[in-house]
């Protein structure tokens, strides 16, 4: 066997064992970028989850936000009409106190507090003297209406505009903010 033989018989064993690392490693980088592909594309796929997750709470927190921004606003605007409604009624308490179904109102009243405390004093204002016989003028300010003290000073009543409106002035501001929340 000669010099070339021997080298002809390495080279083809060495081509051969090339051959075979050859398409080992190509096995084995074709199962390596294979694995790296799906990785990449699981991370793509959670990543676009988490980014759809996030932008959905982002959203979500974002109309809230608004939405109570939105009602905060509403509701002052509401308070706001309601004050001013409140204001427009107590304005007219005032006129109110000028006309003669006022001083009818002020006989009933004062009949009312007598009927409660028996014996009593009653105050009203200078301006309303006249219309309650036997009444004296009171040392407060109010609207209109009466105060009644009973003989020995142990009852009091008050029944004037302010203390009247105030007790219905509840009702008055449900029924005022139903009305302003209906218009809208």
């Amino acid at each position: 066997m000669g010099f070339e033989e021997i080298l002809s018989g390495i080279n083809s064993r060495t081509e051969s064992e090339l051959a075979a690392i050859e398409e080992s490693n190509s096995r084995e980088i074709s199962e390596i970028e294979k694995h790296a592909a799906e990785q990449a594309e699981e991370y793509a796929s959670a990543s676009k989850a988490r980014a759809a997750a996030e932008s959905s709470r982002i959203i979500a927190s974002e109309t809230s936000k608004a939405n109570i921004d939105a009602k905060h606003i509403i509701d002052e605007a509401t308070m706001e009409r309601l004050s001013q409604a409140l204001n427009y009624i107590t304005d007219n308490l005032k006129d109110y106190a000028k006309t003669d179904g006022y001083a009818k109102l002020l006989s009933v009243i004062a009949d009312k507090a007598r009927g409660e405390l028996g014996e009593c004093t009653i105050y009203v204002q200078k301006q309303d003297l006249k219309a309650v016989p036997g009444s004296q003028q009171a040392n407060e300010k109010f609207i209109g209406g009466i105060k009644a003290v009973s003989k020995d000073g142990s009852k009091e009543v008050d029944y004037t505009l302010e203390s009247i409106f105030s007790t219905l002035k509840q009702k008055v501001s449900y029924a005022l903010v139903k009305k302003l929340k209906v218009g809208r």
